[in-house]
């Protein structure tokens, strides 16, 4: 009973969307985006097993374009490798994208080029910070960065692994992005017993027993991860009422900022000027800690606003929600607007008050909790 880096990531979101699966599962549809990834992949794939050079007048090989200066040469490695790995009882399977050595990879320092490496492709819609993994805290976050990150530890033996996320651009301009990082064998081992064992092992017995989803504990912020035009399809299932829907941890991301971007921009929040004792010169900026730069290549649209909105396949975590504009003071009415004059939706609802977005949202549940 083998458990994948994507069942473990869904898990970790939420449980009982793993339990659902197992004791009521329902038929896969594939999105557009999802397959457009299928297709980059499969141009990678030809890439560094053959040496086919991408085609640009397709729209997958447009895409990946942009990466070729950023990965090895073609027949370097072992592309689309399969692999089934046992740890502490549990099996692990999965599909690295480009097994390699660091110093197969263009820009790596020389320190370490003799380790092992994991070159993995991220297709995404815009290349947003949120989006992406950077510095080695991040890393060691990701439950599939550990899975591949073991394999590759276990199959070499070697001290530490280098890892380089490349992310690329799907729509616009196309563009790529690598995130580098370097990771000890002891780090990935405790982080892999940390984060992916319990889990794993969790998942295992849910499987085995097949555990009722509604005994096991619920994470709401997950229901409306993508936004209200795509709940989770097991809403219903769960019966949690609107006001369980709405309650949610102080670390995850607020339903209220996930409505907000999913209808429109923030709204820019001023900040407030920092408090300090008179006579007393501003605290200096830490210094930056050493970060791994592989080499970039630039593009003329480096400064492009990427600020786009959120799709089913890849939402971000909002890590810095702005607050919807404040409503008309008290005892002023605003003037009716004549009856030929049509309003944008998302003017009108960065114009209400927390209390009335926050009625609007509970609508929201309860009409889709039914």
């Amino acid at each position: 009973m083998s458990v994948s880096p994507s069942v473990l990531v869904k898990g970790y979101g939420c449980i009982r969307k793993v339990a659902w699966d197992e004791i009521d599962p329902l038929p896969y549809e594939q999105s557009e985006a999802a397959l457009m990834g299928e297709r980059i992949h499969a141009v990678g794939e030809q890439y560094h097993k053959f040496g086919v050079a991408p085609d640009q007048d397709t729209p997958a090989g447009k895409v990946f374009w942009p990466a070729r200066p950023l990965v090895p040469r073609p027949k370097t490695g072992v592309a689309e490798g399969k692999f089934d790995l046992t740890i502490y009882g549990t099996e692990y399977t999965g599909i690295i994208d480009l097994a390699c050595m660091a110093g197969d990879l263009p820009g790596v320092q020389e320190e370490y080029a003799g380790y092992p490496a994991v070159l993995d492709y991220k297709t995404i819609k815009s290349l947003t910070k949120e989006r992406m993994l950077d510095g080695k805290a991040a890393f060691l976050g990701d439950l599939q960065v550990l899975v591949y990150a073991i394999k590759r530890l276990v199959q070499t033996k070697a001290d530490g692994v280098y890892l380089r996320w490349l992310y690329l651009r799907r729509e616009g301009r196309p563009k790529a992005v690598p995130r580098d990082a370097f990771l000890t064998r002891a780090e990935v081992a405790e982080a892999f017993s940390r984060l992916v064992r319990p889990l794993s092992e969790q998942i295992v017995q849910i499987r085995k027993n097949k555990t009722d989803p509604l005994t096991l504990r619920s994470n709401s912020s997950e229901c409306m991860k993508y936004g209200p035009k795509y709940p989770c399809p097991r809403i219903k299932q769960c019966n949690l009422k609107a006001e369980d829907a709405l309650t949610m941890k102080d670390d995850d991301m607020d339903l209220l900022d996930d409505l907000e971007n999913e209808i429109g921009d923030e709204v820019p929040v001023k900040p407030e000027p920092e408090k300090r004792k008179p006579g007393r010169p501003p605290k200096a900026a830490a210094a930056p800690t050493k970060t791994i730069k592989p080499a970039v290549v630039e593009d003329e649209d480096e400064d492009e606003d990427e600020d786009e909105d959120e799709d089913e396949d890849d939402a971000p975590v909002n890590t810095s929600p702005a607050k919807p504009s404040p409503a008309p003071a008290k005892g002023i009415n605003p003037k009716p607007l004549p009856a030929t004059e049509k309003r944008d939706p998302v003017d009108v609802i960065k114009g209400l008050s927390n209390e009335e977005f926050g009625h609007l949202v509970r609508s929201i549940f309860r009409a889709l909790l039914g």
